[in-house]
């Protein structure tokens, strides 16, 4: 069990908050333009982008009867920044409840389109003791609409030594990438990132600094799948794990 990487876009409201769409995500159903959790799960980090976004909340409705949900820090533009302005809450403070509809709402000037990231999180798995080290992996680029999540298979550039890894960081690099996920052998849920979209950026801190813990383990005879989103199909994505080795 780890945490899970939901996406939102739609318009944003002209001066009242509107809800965006969830994308189409295999792991969670949708209802209307909410989404809804199979089990309780913690909001770990939230992520608003827009033109000229102003206010993005997350709600349901029972953080309507308590406290919405302020994503903030927020990024006003249509580039992900290096190291952007991630709403960070930690572990075990925000709990969404099991059945309940979950929005991403967004206002500010004019109706921009709008983009929104949940980090959803079950369990917090530790991360294993072991060196860490980063290893470089590549897919081939594949031609499909916007805001959708593509599968593709990943590439191994840096060669392991066969056994079983654990990954604790990811960076994604993609010029009109937005955010990429990892599918695992034998896990439900696909935890992800922010797309940095030039080699000299970097994510959030959080990403890469063991914060979320284990995302996910597997063996070098299957590597981890790739699902990204973007903007419009790019020329390549590169991926960057951050790994601990696990056993032979």
């Amino acid at each position: 069990m780890t945490f899970h990487l939901a996406s939102f876009v739609g318009p944003q409201g002209p001066g009242a908050l509107a809800r965006l769409t969830p994308t189409t995500d295999t792991q969670l159903y949708s209802v209307d333009d909410r989404i809804v959790l199979p089990c309780s799960m913690n909001l770990v980090c939230a992520f608003g982008m827009g033109g000229s976004l102003e206010i993005a909340k997350v709600t349901s409705p029972i953080l309507r009867g308590v406290n919405p949900i302020n994503v903030n820090p927020i990024v006003t533009g249509t580039t992900i920044p290096s190291t952007p302005n991630v709403a960070y809450f930690g572990h075990d403070v925000i709990q969404l409840q099991r059945d309940e509809p979950i929005a991403f709402e967004a206002s500010g000037v004019g109706q921009n389109g709008a983009r929104g990231l949940l980090w959803l999180e079950e369990k917090f798995e530790p991360v294993p003791a072991g060196d860490r080290f980063w290893v470089r992996m590549t897919a081939s680029a594949i031609v499909g609409a916007k805001d959708m999540w593509w599968s593709m298979q990943l590439s191994s550039v840096d060669e392991l030594a066969a056994g079983t890894y654990a990954v604790i960081g990811m960076q994604y690099l993609s010029g009109s990438g937005v955010a990429a996920r990892l599918t695992f052998d034998h896990q439900y849920w696909k935890p992800g990132v922010l797309a940095i979209q030039s080699p000299s950026a970097r994510s959030f801190t959080q990403s890469y600094d063991g914060s979320f813990g284990t995302w996910g383990t597997f063996r070098t005879s299957s590597l981890p799948r790739l699902e990204v989103l973007w903007d419009s199909p790019g020329t390549g994505h590169e991926v960057r794990l951050l790994l601990v080795r696990v056993g032979a």
